[in-house]
């Protein structure tokens, strides 16, 4: 199935298992277009290499997968005076959006690698960070992801948002499909929060 790596559809219909969207490592810059036209999945997990180099007084964006309307499906950004992560899945700003927040203590170490998992499983939106937990939203819709076999463009930064001071590298984008089991989510997780109600 090495036709799946490479982003072709599976002789079935369906998205390729896994797909590489970026393997060398790149700097963090607004407005970066690395791939255009990606096809989603309701369940899905967006893993990559994410280096911090500074702290920055404003939130900095890393990676946003966006769809028509603005959807982020997902899209992440460290929070203003830290390398906390914060993940969404909706439309930004909308208020019906569902934000995944890492608390402080779990920010990224400067200068150094880390591998981030953003997974959205069910109705539960996960990330994690070198294979710890960091935060949990329960509840989110698949109206509210917007992840449901559309296109998206992938973006470093975002379209707009100002970047971190970082790199990133191994950017990869698994689908879910029904024969594969749900990772157990570990208990000792800083933060659960229930995702709003969806306004769509």
């Amino acid at each position: 199935e090495d036709f799946r790596l490479l982003g072709f559809d599976r002789m079935d219909g369906r998205p390729p298992a896994v797909r590489s969207l970026m393997v060398n490592t790149r700097k963090v810059e607004r407005g970066a277009l690395l791939v255009r036209g990606l096809k989603t999945a309701s369940e899905f997990e967006l893993s990559f290499e994410l280096t911090p180099i500074s702290v920055l007084g404003h939130a900095g964006g890393i990676l946003v997968l966006e769809g028509l309307g603005g959807n982020w499906m997902p899209g992440c950004l460290f929070l203003a005076g830290g390398t906390s992560l914060e993940c969404i899945v909706g439309e930004s700003g909308s208020g019906s959006e569902a934000r995944c927040v890492a608390p402080k203590e779990a920010g990224l170490p400067l200068k150094r690698p880390s591998n981030v998992r953003v997974r959205l499983f069910g109705s539960t939106f996960i990330v994690q960070v070198d294979g710890r937990t960091v935060c949990v939203v329960q509840g989110v819709s698949q109206r509210q992801s917007g992840a449901d076999g559309s296109v998206a463009d992938l973006w470093i930064s975002g379209s707009t948002r100002p970047g971190a001071d970082a790199t990133i590298a191994s950017v990869h984008y698994k689908v879910r499909h029904s024969a594969e089991i749900i990772p157990v989510v570990s208990s000792a997780v800083p933060r659960v929060t229930r995702a709003p109600t969806s306004r769509i």
